[in-house]
């Protein structure tokens, strides 16, 4: 999916890299309210509410990439089974799969399994949903670490 209006609500609370802090926003169902009074001092509400407001403005330009449906359409005719498997934030998840096709066999996400890209695990989990060794699942994605190198490092294609 895209976005079209890039907001980063979530960048105020990662200074560079995953730290801590960003591993756990990633890997637990946090509100940004909840991230917020974890990992602040003293958020005042006015802060808050406007990185709310960011993140619904955000999420209401969430949209599929062109080709997208005609390439999944095409994945299900050839018998092949689809997982999504996202580092996504748990405000995220909604909107997203709102916009995605209905017919998927996984979804992982990183916030629902406490883990996330490029952990081995987390690859695991996907083919163990599709019911598929590792070794039988091709991993797509834009971000070499985590789309690539950690599914290889899993034992998977990518």
């Amino acid at each position: 999916v895209d976005l079209t209006e890039r907001r980063k609500p979530y960048r105020r609370f990662i200074e560079g890299g995953y730290d801590s802090l960003s591993k756990a926003m990633l890997t637990n169902p946090f509100s940004i309210r909840e991230l917020a009074h974890k990992t602040l001092d003293k958020p005042t509400e006015a802060m808050i509410v406007d990185w709310e407001t960011d993140l619904e403005a955000e999420l209401a330009t969430i949209q599929l990439r062109p080709g997208i449906p005609a390439m999944w359409n095409a994945i299900k005719r050839a018998g092949l089974k689809i997982a999504i498997c996202s580092n996504l934030p748990f405000p995220y998840a909604q909107s997203v799969l709102e916009v995605l096709p209905d017919q998927f066999d996984a979804w992982v996400l990183s916030h629902r399994y406490g883990v996330m890209k490029p952990h081995k695990k987390i690859y695991r989990i996907v083919a163990s949903q599709l019911h598929l060794p590792v070794s039988q699942v091709l991993f797509v994605g834009s971000r070499l670490e985590a789309d690539v190198s950690g599914p290889i490092a899993a034992g998977a294609s990518a």
